[in-house]
């Protein structure tokens, strides 16, 4: 496979996957969307749009999952109790989908 097609199943997977990887951002600290933004690029190799980024905050704030408040300039995300339940259950999950590599190994 070429690099740029491995670029965009990088990109696609983490897209995929966004909700997921903020949850676990936002339960290891506060984070704003530069954080998320950043983190994003610094661990995955990607560069998410900012719209992108707060559009899935703001969708995980209106289902419960995180809380904002503004500080300053910022508007600073964490994880809820609900948030912190959900994500459990979505890691256990995505998991599972994920043997499907392991299990093409054997």
């Amino acid at each position: 496979m070429t690099k740029s097609v491995l670029d965009k199943l990088n990109m696609s997977s983490v897209k995929s996957l966004m909700d997921i990887i903020l949850l676990s951002k936002a339960k290891s600290e506060a984070i704003t969307g530069y954080d998320a933004i950043s983190y994003l690029h610094e661990n995955y190799g990607v560069m998410i749009s900012a719209g992108t980024v707060y559009a899935h905050l703001y969708a995980l704030e209106r289902d419960g999952l995180i809380s904002s408040k503004v500080d300053s300039k910022s508007r600073i995300f964490k994880i809820t109790e609900n948030g912190e339940k959900i994500f459990e259950d979505a890691k256990a999950k995505t998991i599972e989908v994920l043997k499907i590599f392991r299990d093409l190994e054997k």
